[in-house]
């Protein structure tokens, strides 16, 4: 009796649990199902990277070789644009959308165009444009000729043309030009075109001459010759020093930058294969870097950069047609970082240039220019690419421009904010007979789009969650029924 109570006890027990099983299980499906599913991508303020972007371009009837900036012209508070084209043409162009404001002709392809600063000619600063002929002062006005130097009316056929510091204390910085012609680099007053000192270069043919990077900074004229590096005092033209040429000699030198690195003015110079940097009180060579290459120039362009490396000395960015950009210590000429192909897409850096830090890591970042059109924006701290761009006429390249050389990126600077982001722009000059002014702007990560809240039980938990609730129903009615049949 004992056991058959108990198993009768057993089996009315038994017999109420699929209900307080479904009583437990029910609640917890509905309470599950109510909770909404939503799938969202990734919104962090970090997930951002850098872009380019094209504001305008505007185009001439031939290469554009030189471009820089000037303060508001058209009066709308944004800086303008000057550009020097071999379509013989001197641009002045709005810096808001790219509209001609004034045009001024001069007698053959304009090779240099410079904002002549320190002094304002009739409220806005003139602009001085130098050709293969001549080298003229125009009013940034309206692009009026203020004066024009040709030697004797006869063209100088000139290989090079530069500012420097004022040297006849009158507040306006002069002009250095050379003229193949004559084997003579003459000295011009920025004021009035006249002729300050001339220097004789002999049995040499031709002379280029340094970029001086910082025009408010005291310097000496500096030329590259054939067999040598030149120094010239800049109030008189005597010459203070003459330096054979390293790493293939001068005569295959691209570019030569007067800076202070440190303290003093240095000479940088950018050779067939490699980098090295002189005194410029004596001459004395500071450090040299070799970069053999077959295939040109190792260097094709220099610039100074502020202090990446933490040791309180500028230091100096080099590219050319190795494929190699490379960021050089200025105190002793280490490689601090490089880059090489396929980051450049088999076209060498054409143009450098140092920008404001932009990633906030407080070290200034890198553009370059390449060829094929490229404009590229490196992190200065490593090298590391954070975007690039490529010019729009570029990628939609009509017939005319067959040869890769028509795309190439000729000059690259920044220019004073123009879109209101607060973030210094970018003006190119290229090949393609077009300048450029490009942005950067940040790039928000690709969201896709939000989904509406599914069915808790099209989900796999809720899939998971109610067969395992119907496998428990299933088990406990098997076991009920067993159960009853042995009863």
């Amino acid at each position: 009796m004992q056991t058959g109570m108990n198993r009768k006890s057993f089996c009315l027990v038994n017999s109420t649990f699929p209900n307080k099983v479904l009583g437990l299980v029910l609640p917890v499906i509905f309470i599950l199902a109510s909770i909404p599913v939503v799938q969202t991508g990734w919104t962090s303020d970090t997930d951002r990277s850098l872009g380019i972007v094209e504001l305008w371009n505007f185009e001439t009837d031939d290469l554009v070789r030189s471009v820089s900036w000037i303060p508001d012209v058209d009066g709308d508070g944004i800086c303008d644009i000057i550009a020097g084209s071999w379509d013989k043409n001197v641009y002045c162009l709005s810096g808001a959308d790219g509209e001609l404001i004034w045009n001024h002709t001069m007698n053959s392809g304009v090779r240099f165009v410079a904002v002549l600063p320190s002094v304002e000619i009739e409220n806005t600063p003139g602009v001085v444009a130098a050709t293969r002929d001549e080298v003229c002062l125009l009013r940034g006005e309206d692009g009026s000729e203020i004066w024009r130097f040709s030697e004797g009316g006869t063209s100088l056929d000139s290989t090079g043309t530069s500012l420097i510091p004022d040297v006849d204390d009158d507040g306006i910085a002069e002009i250095v030009a050379d003229s193949q012609i004559f084997n003579k680099t003459f000295l011009l007053s920025g004021v009035n075109g006249r002729v300050l000192w001339t220097f004789d270069h002999l049995w040499w043919w031709w002379a280029g001459v340094a970029r001086v990077h910082n025009i408010y900074t005291r310097s000496n004229v500096v030329l590259w010759l054939p067999d040598y590096i030149v120094c010239l005092n800049s109030s008189t033209g005597e010459e203070l020093w003459r330096q054979r040429g390293l790493y293939g000699g001068p005569s295959f030198t691209q570019s030569v930058v007067c800076a202070p690195l440190a303290e003093n003015v240095d000479v940088i110079v950018g050779a067939a294969e490699g980098c090295y940097v002189l005194r410029e009180i004596d001459g004395g060579l500071i450090w040299g870097r070799e970069f053999p290459t077959t295939v040109g120039l190792a260097v094709w362009d220099l610039e100074i950069i502020a202090d990446i490396d933490g040791d309180r000395i500028d230091d100096v960015l080099e590219g050319g047609w190795d494929n190699y950009l490379r960021a050089l210590s200025g105190a002793d000429g280490t490689t601090i970082w490089e880059c090489h192909d396929p980051l450049f897409y088999d076209h060498p850096p054409e143009a450098l240039t140092s920008i404001q830090d932009l990633n906030g890591n407080g070290i200034p970042d890198v553009l370059v220019g390449t060829g094929g059109g490229y404009v590229c924006l490196l992190e200065g701290a490593n090298g590391h690419l954070l975007s690039q761009h490529r010019l729009s006429s570029v990628v939609n390249r009509s017939a005319t421009f067959e040869t890769p050389k028509m795309s190439d990126v000729s000059d690259l600077v920044t220019i004073p904010d123009v879109n209101g982001d607060g973030i210094e722009d970018i003006l190119v000059g290229s090949y393609d007979h077009r300048v450029y002014l490009l942005a950067y702007c940040y790039i928000p990560p690709k969201i896709p789009p939000e989904i509406p809240p599914e069915p808790f039980f099209k989900t796999p938990l809720g899939i998971a969650t109610i067969s395992g609730a119907i496998a428990t129903i299933m088990i406990a009615s098997l076991v009920i029924l067993k159960r009853r049949k042995i009863r």
